[in-house]
């Protein structure tokens, strides 16, 4: 009975993991495959990639030059909660929460467009931590009556309606402005 198990007609190496297994479709240690017509060759599998790679690069040739187009600000509502959005207008309102930690220092503004109407203040765009200092070093923090082409993830809830700006290339300024009549500047 012994030599039955010891038969080299009876094992062979497992080619996932190498352990010597008696003869079957799967190995009892890694469970992966050990017939050839079962195991998917290096080939077959750079095969199968090649297609998968085409698409993601077309897709991303597509994607490349697309802008985002520029929403009005009154148009947009919890329905577009953490979608990417574009606005533009003018700044009416500023805020800086100076905080203990560089990192967590947030910068907000509030954006009017066209669509906003008289007595609101319009949409808040809200910077923080290292976007924010990174815009600060380039010179590009928005003041009241500048008119800016902002990006970012909105964020809408009961109260409130935000852009969250996750990169400073995302905050743009237009124009160089003087302040609009009813601005206000807040530490």
């Amino acid at each position: 009975m012994t030599s039955a198990v010891r038969d080299p007609e009876l094992l062979s190496s497992c080619p996932s993991c190498g352990m010597t297994i008696p003869r079957a479709a799967e190995c009892c240690y890694c469970s992966g495959a050990t017939s050839p017509a079962r195991r998917v060759s290096e080939f077959k599998l750079a095969l199968a990639a090649v297609p998968a790679l085409v698409i993601a690069l077309v897709l991303l040739s597509l994607a490349w030059d697309r802008e985002t187009p520029i929403a009005q600000s009154a148009d947009l509502t919890r329905a577009d909660a953490y979608d990417h959005v574009r606005v533009t207008g003018v700044v009416t309102e500023v805020e800086f929460d100076d905080t203990d930690y560089d990192a967590s220092d947030v910068f907000s503004f509030w954006v009017k467009d066209k669509s906003v109407p008289d007595g609101d203040p319009g949409l808040k765009i809200k910077v923080e931590g290292l976007v924010l200092h990174k815009i600060m070093d380039g010179g590009l923090l928005p003041e009241i009556g500048d008119t800016v082409d902002v990006e970012g993830a909105f964020q809408a809830g009961r109260n409130f309606r935000q852009i969250a700006v996750k990169t400073a290339g995302m905050v743009r300024i237009v124009e160089r402005g003087k302040p609009t009549p009813g601005a206000v500047e807040t530490d």
